[in-house]
C-alpha cells in the first residue's frame, strides 16, 4: 500500500505531465503558397493566448520545474508572434501581463525573462509609434523614439550584461534606428558586446558594408568554375555589381533568370560587369546544385563559392543577411549603392560617367 507522501508524489508527476501534455498539444500549422498571411497570424494569436494561459497556470503551480522558464520564454515570444512589430493594443497588452507578472516577484530566473522582454516590447513600442505616425527614425519623433529604445536596452544590459540574448534587443533597436546616425553605433555595439554571437558577427560585416560605402571597394575572390582570381583592381573603367545570390533562394533566381541576363548581355559590350558570390550550402550538394545551375542557364559572368553556405564565410563578413545582396561599384571602383531601388537607372548612369 502507498503512503501518503509517495501518493502525493504520484499525484504531483501525473499532473505535471497532463499539464504539459495541453501545453504541447498546442501547435501551429505552418503556411503554404496558398495561406491568407494576416488570417494565420490572427489564429497564431489565438493559439498563443490560449497556450500562454496554460503556461502561467503552469508556472503559478510549479515555478521551479525544469521547463518553466522556458516555457515563459515561449509564452511572450508567441504573444509578439510572426509580424515584425506588433499593432500598438497587442503590444500594450503585452506590456500589461508583463507588469502583472513582474509585480508578483517572481523567482530570479523568470525575473530575468519577464525584464527581457518588457525591454523588448519596450523597443517595439516605439517602433510602432513612428510607423504609426509614418515618419522615419531621422525625424525629431523617430530619434526621440530611438533615444527611449536605446534607454530600455541600457538598463537591459546594466542589470544582465552576461546575458547573451541581449544582441536580439539590438537587433531590434537596430530596426528601430534604421536609416539614422544612430543605427550605425547600434550595430557598433552588437559587434563590441556580442562578438561571438552569430548576430555579433554579422554586425561586424554590417558595419563593414556601410564604412565602405562611397570609398574604393577592396574586392577579391577566385571564381568558382574556372579557379581564376578576381580582383575588384582589374575592373577599373567598368561598372560592376557584384550579387550575394544562391541556387535555394527564389528570388535570386528570379532576378537572374528575368532580368540580369539580359542586362549583362546588352551591357557588357558598354563596360558592366557582374560578380557573383554564391551562398549555397556546404559540400557537393551545394557544388551540384551551382554547377548545374550556372551551366543550365548560361551564365558566363565568375561566381565565387567558399562552401561555407548563407550563414558563415565571405558572407557574414560581409553582413549579408538577405538574399539576394547586390553591391553597385563604379568606374573608380567606389562602392556607390547597396541594393539601389532604381537598379537600372543608375547602373546607366554610371556607365555614362567618365572614369
Amino acid at each position: 500500500m502507498l503512503s501518503l507522501a509517495a501518493l502525493s508524489l504520484l499525484l504531483v508527476r501525473d499532473d505535471v505531465s497532463d499539464r504539459l501534455k495541453a501545453i504541447d498539444a498546442i501547435v501551429e500549422t505552418a503556411p503554404d503558397a496558398n495561406t491568407d498571411i494576416m488570417k494565420w497570424v490572427d489564429e497564431c494569436y489565438a493559439l498563443a493566448d490560449k497556450r500562454g494561459a496554460l503556461i502561467l497556470e503552469f508556472y503559478k503551480k510549479y515555478p521551479t520545474h525544469e521547463r518553466t522558464v522556458k516555457l515563459l520564454q515561449t509564452r511572450w515570444e508567441d504573444y509578439i508572434g510572426h509580424v515584425s512589430v506588433p499593432k500598438m493594443p497587442r503590444l500594450q497588452w503585452i506590456a500589461k501581463d508583463i507588469n502583472e507578472f513582474i509585480a508578483s516577484k517572481p523567482r530570479k530566473e523568470a525575473m530575468q525573462i519577464a525584464r527581457y522582454f518588457e525591454t523588448r516590447v519596450g523597443i517595439l513600442t516605439e517602433n510602432r509609434k513612428i510607423k504609426d505616425a509614418k515618419l522615419a527614425a531621422t525625424t525629431p519623433e523617430g530619434q526621440a523614439a530611438v533615444k527611449a529604445g536605446q534607454g530600455h536596452f541600457d538598463r537591459y544590459y546594466r542589470a544582465y550584461p552576461k546575458d547573451q540574448d541581449g544582441v536580439y534587443l539590438l537587433y531590434a533597436l537596430q530596426r528601430l534606428a534604421e536609416g539614422s546616425p544612430a543605427e550605425l553605433d547600434v550595430i557598433r555595439n552588437m559587434a563590441r558586446l556580442y562578438p561571438k554571437s552569430a548576430l555579433g558577427r554579422g554586425a561586424k560585416g554590417s558595419l563593414r558594408q556601410k564604412e565602405a560605402m562611397g570609398k574604393v571597394l577592396d574586392f577579391q575572390v577566385t571564381d568558382f568554375s574556372t579557379g581564376r582570381k578576381i580582383d575588384l583592381k582589374d575592373y577599373r573603367g567598368k561598372v560592376v555589381l557584384i550579387d550575394f545570390w544562391a541556387t535555394w533562394c527564389g528570388p535570386c533566381r528570379r532576378d537572374i533568370e528575368t532580368e540580369m541576363l539580359a542586362m549583362y548581355k546588352e551591357l557588357k559590350p558598354k563596360g558592366f560587369e557582374i560578380i557573383g558570390v554564391s551562398g549555397d550550402v556546404p559540400g557537393d550538394e551545394g557544388k551540384k546544385m551551382l554547377t548545374d545551375y550556372i551551366k543550365d542557364k548560361g551564365i558566363s559572368w565568375p561566381n565565387y563559392y567558399d562552401g561555407k553556405g548563407p550563414q558563415g564565410g565571405f558572407a557574414t563578413e560581409w553582413g549579408i543577411s538577405s538574399w539576394p545582396t547586390q553591391f553597385i561599384v563604379d568606374k573608380k571602383g567606389v562602392l556607390r549603392a547597396i541594393d539601389p531601388k532604381e537598379r537600372r537607372a543608375l547602373i546607366d548612369q554610371l556607365l555614362a560617367e567618365t572614369p
